[in-house]
Protein backbone atom coordinates (compact mmCIF):
# COMPACT_ATOMS: atom_id res chain seq x y z
CA UNK A 1 0.00 0.00 0.00
CA UNK A 2 2.26 2.58 0.71
CA UNK A 3 4.54 1.90 -2.60
CA UNK A 4 1.18 2.25 -4.35
CA UNK A 5 0.98 5.68 -2.53
CA UNK A 6 4.96 6.18 -3.24
CA UNK A 7 4.29 5.39 -7.41
CA UNK A 8 1.18 7.79 -7.10
CA UNK A 9 2.51 10.50 -5.44
CA UNK A 10 5.90 10.58 -8.27
CA UNK A 11 3.69 9.98 -11.00
CA UNK A 12 1.17 13.19 -10.24
CA UNK A 13 4.77 15.35 -9.08
CA UNK A 14 5.86 14.22 -12.99
CA UNK A 15 2.45 15.13 -14.17
CA UNK A 16 2.33 18.59 -12.35
CA UNK A 17 5.85 19.13 -13.53
CA UNK A 18 5.31 18.65 -17.15
CA UNK A 19 2.14 20.15 -17.16
CA UNK A 20 3.23 23.56 -18.32
CA UNK A 21 5.91 22.45 -20.54
CA UNK A 22 2.57 20.56 -22.26
CA UNK A 23 0.39 23.17 -22.21
CA UNK A 24 2.69 26.50 -23.55
CA UNK A 25 2.95 25.22 -27.04
CA UNK A 26 -0.80 24.26 -26.94
CA UNK A 27 -1.82 27.97 -26.32
CA UNK A 28 0.34 28.94 -28.76
CA UNK A 29 -1.99 27.71 -31.09
CA UNK A 30 -5.07 29.15 -29.63
CA UNK A 31 -7.16 31.45 -31.78
CA UNK A 32 -9.69 33.30 -30.23
CA UNK A 33 -9.83 32.62 -26.33
CA UNK A 34 -11.67 34.02 -23.59
CA UNK A 35 -11.51 33.43 -19.77
CA UNK A 36 -12.77 31.40 -18.43
CA UNK A 37 -13.24 29.10 -21.24
CA UNK A 38 -10.58 26.07 -21.45
CA UNK A 39 -10.41 25.73 -24.66
CA UNK A 40 -10.13 28.45 -27.65
CA UNK A 41 -13.39 29.16 -29.84
CA UNK A 42 -10.40 28.70 -32.78
CA UNK A 43 -7.38 27.46 -33.44
CA UNK A 44 -4.71 28.43 -35.61
CA UNK A 45 -1.47 27.83 -37.21
CA UNK A 46 -0.61 31.58 -38.08
CA UNK A 47 1.56 32.51 -35.49
CA UNK A 48 3.91 29.73 -35.66
CA UNK A 49 3.66 30.21 -39.39
CA UNK A 50 4.59 34.05 -39.14
CA UNK A 51 7.81 33.01 -36.58
CA UNK A 52 8.64 29.78 -39.33
CA UNK A 53 8.91 32.71 -42.32
CA UNK A 54 11.10 35.30 -39.80
CA UNK A 55 7.83 37.34 -40.85
CA UNK A 56 7.04 38.43 -37.22
CA UNK A 57 9.48 40.49 -34.54
CA UNK A 58 9.50 36.96 -31.99
CA UNK A 59 11.52 35.32 -35.40
CA UNK A 60 14.15 38.55 -34.71
CA UNK A 61 14.10 38.41 -31.12
CA UNK A 62 14.68 34.59 -31.06
CA UNK A 63 17.48 35.71 -33.29
CA UNK A 64 18.88 38.36 -30.96
CA UNK A 65 18.55 36.41 -27.82
CA UNK A 66 20.33 33.80 -29.11
CA UNK A 67 22.92 35.76 -30.76
CA UNK A 68 23.46 37.56 -27.50
CA UNK A 69 23.42 33.90 -24.99
CA UNK A 70 26.04 32.78 -27.52
CA UNK A 71 28.43 35.92 -27.02
CA UNK A 72 27.66 36.09 -23.61
CA UNK A 73 28.53 32.43 -22.49
CA UNK A 74 31.58 31.98 -25.03
CA UNK A 75 33.24 35.30 -23.57
CA UNK A 76 32.17 34.62 -19.97
CA UNK A 77 33.40 30.71 -19.91
CA UNK A 78 36.83 31.69 -21.26
CA UNK A 79 37.61 34.63 -19.63
CA UNK A 80 36.14 32.69 -16.64
CA UNK A 81 39.22 29.82 -17.26
CA UNK A 82 41.99 32.52 -17.61
CA UNK A 83 40.64 35.07 -15.13
CA UNK A 84 39.71 32.45 -12.22
CA UNK A 85 43.75 31.21 -12.32
CA UNK A 86 44.66 34.11 -11.60
CA UNK A 87 42.70 34.20 -8.60
CA UNK A 88 43.03 30.71 -7.13
CA UNK A 89 47.21 30.40 -6.96
CA UNK A 90 46.74 34.61 -5.97
CA UNK A 91 47.28 35.35 -2.20
CA UNK A 92 44.60 37.33 -2.70
CA UNK A 93 41.95 34.22 -3.23
CA UNK A 94 38.99 34.74 -0.83
CA UNK A 95 39.33 38.47 -1.22
CA UNK A 96 39.21 37.78 -5.40
CA UNK A 97 35.73 35.58 -4.55
CA UNK A 98 34.16 37.83 -2.56
CA UNK A 99 34.07 40.55 -4.83
CA UNK A 100 33.40 37.72 -7.75
CA UNK A 101 30.41 36.60 -5.41
CA UNK A 102 28.59 40.36 -5.29
CA UNK A 103 27.09 40.92 -8.76
CA UNK A 104 26.00 37.24 -8.22
CA UNK A 105 23.77 37.39 -5.68
CA UNK A 106 22.75 41.22 -6.42
CA UNK A 107 19.70 41.79 -7.43
CA UNK A 108 19.47 42.28 -11.52
CA UNK A 109 17.07 45.14 -11.51
CA UNK A 110 19.17 46.67 -8.64
CA UNK A 111 22.77 46.24 -9.99
CA UNK A 112 21.44 47.86 -13.24
CA UNK A 113 20.27 50.61 -12.40
CA UNK A 114 23.64 51.22 -10.00
CA UNK A 115 25.38 50.68 -13.26
CA UNK A 116 22.85 52.65 -16.03
CA UNK A 117 24.20 55.86 -14.76
CA UNK A 118 28.02 55.19 -16.40
CA UNK A 119 26.50 52.73 -19.47
CA UNK A 120 24.73 56.29 -20.26
CA UNK A 121 27.78 58.59 -19.61
CA UNK A 122 29.72 56.25 -21.53
CA UNK A 123 27.20 55.82 -24.55
CA UNK A 124 26.23 51.80 -23.92
CA UNK A 125 22.90 52.69 -22.71
CA UNK A 126 20.48 50.86 -25.44
CA UNK A 127 22.92 49.12 -27.32
CA UNK A 128 23.54 45.78 -28.20
CA UNK A 129 27.35 45.87 -26.84
CA UNK A 130 25.85 47.48 -23.49
CA UNK A 131 23.59 45.03 -22.58
CA UNK A 132 26.13 42.24 -23.59
CA UNK A 133 28.79 44.20 -21.25
CA UNK A 134 26.05 43.94 -19.01
CA UNK A 135 25.47 40.27 -18.41
CA UNK A 136 28.94 39.51 -18.82
CA UNK A 137 29.33 41.64 -15.59
CA UNK A 138 27.32 38.75 -14.26
CA UNK A 139 28.05 35.91 -16.21
CA UNK A 140 31.47 36.30 -15.67
CA UNK A 141 31.96 36.49 -12.11
CA UNK A 142 30.00 33.52 -11.83
CA UNK A 143 32.83 31.55 -14.47
CA UNK A 144 34.91 32.57 -11.87
CA UNK A 145 33.94 31.11 -8.97
CA UNK A 146 32.52 27.93 -11.00
CA UNK A 147 36.03 27.17 -12.41
CA UNK A 148 38.39 28.58 -9.07
CA UNK A 149 38.07 24.73 -7.81
CA UNK A 150 39.47 23.42 -11.36
CA UNK A 151 42.99 24.82 -10.48
CA UNK A 152 43.71 22.35 -7.90
CA UNK A 153 46.81 21.26 -6.73
CA UNK A 154 47.10 18.44 -9.18
CA UNK A 155 47.06 21.55 -12.48
CA UNK A 156 49.56 23.46 -11.06
CA UNK A 157 51.90 19.88 -10.72
CA UNK A 158 50.60 19.22 -14.35
CA UNK A 159 51.83 22.89 -15.31
CA UNK A 160 55.12 22.52 -13.46
CA UNK A 161 56.11 19.26 -15.01
CA UNK A 162 55.69 20.42 -19.01
CA UNK A 163 57.99 23.26 -17.98
CA UNK A 164 60.27 21.57 -16.87
CA UNK A 165 60.16 19.55 -19.76
CA UNK A 166 60.37 22.65 -22.12
CA UNK A 167 56.35 23.00 -22.75
CA UNK A 168 55.85 26.89 -23.35
CA UNK A 169 52.75 28.68 -22.05
CA UNK A 170 50.89 28.17 -25.42
CA UNK A 171 51.70 24.37 -25.54
CA UNK A 172 50.86 23.49 -21.74
CA UNK A 173 47.35 25.45 -22.24
CA UNK A 174 47.05 23.51 -25.80
CA UNK A 175 48.27 20.26 -25.03
CA UNK A 176 47.72 19.93 -21.08
CA UNK A 177 45.02 22.49 -19.48
CA UNK A 178 42.54 22.61 -22.57
CA UNK A 179 41.16 18.33 -22.37
CA UNK A 180 41.60 18.67 -18.86
CA UNK A 181 39.44 21.59 -18.57
CA UNK A 182 37.09 20.67 -21.93
CA UNK A 183 34.14 19.38 -20.52
CA UNK A 184 34.04 21.73 -17.29
CA UNK A 185 34.22 24.25 -20.07
CA UNK A 186 31.05 23.01 -21.62
CA UNK A 187 28.79 22.74 -18.41
CA UNK A 188 30.48 26.55 -17.66
CA UNK A 189 29.34 27.40 -21.23
CA UNK A 190 25.65 26.03 -20.52
CA UNK A 191 25.40 27.66 -17.47
CA UNK A 192 26.16 31.21 -18.16
CA UNK A 193 24.07 30.34 -21.84
CA UNK A 194 21.01 30.26 -19.79
CA UNK A 195 21.53 32.80 -17.27
CA UNK A 196 21.94 35.00 -20.27
CA UNK A 197 19.12 33.55 -22.29
CA UNK A 198 16.46 33.68 -19.36
CA UNK A 199 18.03 37.82 -17.82
CA UNK A 200 15.28 39.86 -17.62
CA UNK A 201 16.37 42.60 -15.23
CA UNK A 202 19.81 43.58 -16.68
CA UNK A 203 18.30 43.92 -20.19
CA UNK A 204 15.08 45.73 -19.34
CA UNK A 205 16.99 48.39 -17.99
CA UNK A 206 20.78 48.53 -19.72
CA UNK A 207 18.77 48.18 -22.85
CA UNK A 208 16.45 50.87 -22.00
CA UNK A 209 13.50 48.85 -23.86
CA UNK A 210 15.62 49.18 -27.22
CA UNK A 211 17.17 45.82 -27.11
CA UNK A 212 13.94 43.21 -27.80
CA UNK A 213 14.87 39.87 -26.69
CA UNK A 214 13.10 37.05 -26.40
CA UNK A 215 12.67 37.32 -22.22
CA UNK A 216 11.01 41.06 -22.62
CA UNK A 217 8.80 39.62 -25.69
CA UNK A 218 7.12 37.35 -23.85
CA UNK A 219 6.46 40.25 -20.68
CA UNK A 220 5.59 42.13 -23.27
CA UNK A 221 2.96 40.41 -25.02
CA UNK A 222 1.27 39.41 -21.23
CA UNK A 223 0.33 42.89 -20.71
CA UNK A 224 -0.76 43.38 -23.98
CA UNK A 225 -3.21 40.41 -22.84
CA UNK A 226 -1.94 38.52 -26.33
CA UNK A 227 -1.89 34.45 -24.16
CA UNK A 228 -1.08 32.83 -27.79
CA UNK A 229 1.93 35.43 -28.92
CA UNK A 230 2.97 34.98 -24.97
CA UNK A 231 2.85 31.27 -25.08
CA UNK A 232 4.52 30.77 -28.45
CA UNK A 233 7.57 33.19 -27.14
CA UNK A 234 7.61 31.13 -23.68
CA UNK A 235 7.54 28.02 -25.63
CA UNK A 236 10.78 29.44 -27.90
CA UNK A 237 12.44 30.49 -24.74
CA UNK A 238 12.27 26.73 -23.28
CA UNK A 239 13.51 25.26 -26.28
CA UNK A 240 17.63 26.10 -26.31
CA UNK A 241 18.13 25.47 -22.32
CA UNK A 242 16.18 21.83 -22.90
CA UNK A 243 18.74 20.71 -25.96
CA UNK A 244 21.46 22.03 -24.13
CA UNK A 245 20.51 19.88 -20.98
CA UNK A 246 19.78 17.10 -22.77
CA UNK A 247 23.31 17.32 -24.73
CA UNK A 248 24.86 18.09 -21.32
CA UNK A 249 23.67 15.14 -20.11
CA UNK A 250 24.17 13.39 -22.64
CA UNK A 251 27.59 14.04 -23.52
CA UNK A 252 29.65 16.44 -21.45
CA UNK A 253 28.69 14.36 -18.24
CA UNK A 254 29.47 11.24 -19.71
CA UNK A 255 33.05 12.82 -20.94
CA UNK A 256 33.43 14.10 -17.04
CA UNK A 257 32.59 10.62 -15.63
CA UNK A 258 35.38 9.31 -17.65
Amino acid sequence: MHRRKTYASLVVSIILAALPYGILPLMSFFGRWHFPALLPETWTFQHWGSFLHSQGAVGASFLLSLGIATCTATLASTGGLLLSRAVSYSSFRQGGLFFSLLPVTMSPVLFATILLFYFQVAGLAGTLAGVILAQMLIALPFAIIYFHSFWSERILRLEQLSATLGSTPVHTYRYIIWPVARPFLLVCFFQTFIISWLEYGLTSVIGTGQIQTLTLKVFLYIQESNPSMAALSATLLILPPAILLFWNRRFVFKEVSL
